[in-house]
């Protein structure tokens, strides 16, 4: 819950047949902001200490961190473009039934999800059955998400990439 009573709910999905290293690699790639920073700052020090001129150090930290972004962004560009990432936010102090509604249904996307991973985990059903049902809901919400946009790229009930 955020501070003024806001809840944000996040549904990511990634493309059908995505392997565990391409959703490293994306993870990496969304996580990388922060990771870089620290790497840049760190050189930095590093760099400060052994007394070296400000527009080198300066220079290089910039040169890490953009580098940095291009290769992260080249790993994970195979998958990047085509993940869905569906966002609900709603009030708990103003109750708004448009913004309950789009919460509700990122809930029946993830217990479609969770049943298909149990059933999965459990051995019920097969891999290509599971990768069925995922393909299904990585479609539907991909639709949701395309008529939820508008033509200039705002959205309605808070569903997009920056929730």
């Amino acid at each position: 819950m955020g501070r003024y009573g806001a809840v944000n709910h996040w549904l990511v999905l990634y493309p059908p047949g995505t392997n565990v290293e391409q959703r490293r690699a994306l993870q990496f790639c969304d996580s990388w902001r922060t990771v870089g920073l620290v790497v840049a700052y760190a050189m930095s020090l590093v760099l400060a200490v052994r007394e070296t001129p400000l527009i080198i150090i300066v220079l290089v930290a910039a040169g890490v961190y953009a580098m940095g972004v291009v290769v992260t962004r080249w790993f994970a560009a195979p998958v990047r473009t085509r993940v869905v990432r569906l966002c609900a936010g709603r009030s708990t102090l103003a109750p708004d039934p448009d913004r309950t509604e789009e919460c509700d249904y990122l809930l029946r996307l993830m217990t479609i999800l969770t049943a298909a991973e149990d059933a999965l985990d459990s051995g019920t059903t097969s891999p290509a059955v599971h990768e069925r049902v995922w393909s299904a809901v990585y479609d539907e919400a991909k639709e949701h998400l395309d008529r939820s946009v508008s033509p200039r790229g705002s959205s309605r009930h808070g569903q997009n990439k920056e929730c």
